[in-house]
């Protein structure tokens, strides 16, 4: 969709213009897309970004996610996401796998070589209804 590099400002200009974001689910997309589009190098676990979003059913966590998931394809990112959730409903609620099928969890059994292949260009780890997970 852009023919130049994107800015952090054009991208969530372009997901605001799509998606009725608040002021703080706004905050969230941008510091998102500062990290997306402004790359660290990961040398050790600290260098990751976590983030969790939380709170009671409808306060817009998925909403918020498929705002997100919008503006990847914008910046032509998604295809380094892992989309994934606890629940097949919930999975199919975002278009994703459950985290046991696209992780290749079964059991005890070590992660087979393909599977590590299939995930090596996976930027992105996204679980929804994460409260299910034990």
């Amino acid at each position: 969709m852009f023919h130049v590099t994107p800015t952090t400002d054009s991208a969530v200009s372009l997901i605001k213009s799509q998606c009725q974001l608040n002021s703080k689910q706004a905050l969230v997309i941008r510091a998102l897309f500062d990290r997306i589009l402004h790359p660290i190098l990961i040398n050790t676990s600290k260098d990751q970004f976590l983030l969790y979003l939380g709170g009671v059913g409808g306060v817009g966590k998925t909403y918020l996610m498929k705002a997100f998931l919008f503006g990847l394809s914008i910046v032509e990112k998604q295809e380094g996401v892992l989309l994934t959730a606890s629940t097949g409903a919930a999975a199919a609620n975002i278009g994703g796998s459950t985290y046991h099928s696209a992780l290749a969890l079964y059991g005890n059994q070590p992660v087979r070589p393909a599977t590590k292949l299939r995930l090596a260009h996976k930027r992105i780890f996204i679980v929804d209804e994460v409260s299910m997970v034990s």
